[in-house]
């Protein structure tokens, strides 16, 4: 089963890694070609390291939760240039770089030594947590970006 998922997030890097190379040849210099390009180079760089987890590569845990919160930051980001492009609702347009924030501000703290003195929550229940509510924030961004389209 390990093989299927190495060779899945392999897939996705090569495929994105294309995708990259046609956004570059045809981007024409707007600021929404470079927020969907720089948000493709982040999932390269999470399917990369997803699949060196599943090859059996020791990296941190805040390796893996940066990476994750690179690219989800990424697509917000692109999201966002969207959605304010399309002139929908303020809230809706930044709810996903601020929900991103909080994961970062929670994750950070957790990461860091403050953790022990705090007894703050875990790396793991802030990336399944923050991974769930960043999920919900950027299926509503979806949804508005379809409706305003």
């Amino acid at each position: 089963m390990t093989e299927l998922g190495i060779i899945g997030y392999a897939a996705v890097a090569v495929l994105y890694a294309f995708l990259t190379v046609l956004l570059l040849v045809n981007w024409r210099g707007q600021a929404v070609g470079g927020f969907l390009i720089t948000a493709c180079v982040a999932s390269i760089a999470w399917a990369i390291v997803m699949g060196a987890v599943l090859y059996g590569r020791q990296i941190s845990m805040p390796a893996i939760f940066f990476t994750e919160l690179l690219r989800a930051g990424a697509w917000f980001a692109f999201l966002a240039v969207l959605l304010a492009k399309m002139r929908a609702g303020r809230p809706v347009t930044y709810a996903g770089l601020v929900v991103w924030m909080i994961v970062v501000i929670v994750g950070t703290i957790s990461v860091s030594n403050f953790q022990v003195a705090l007894r703050g929550p875990t790396l793991t229940s802030v990336l399944y947590g923050g991974g769930l509510l960043m999920a919900m924030v950027g299926l509503l961004q979806v949804e508005q970006l379809h409706r305003n389209t």
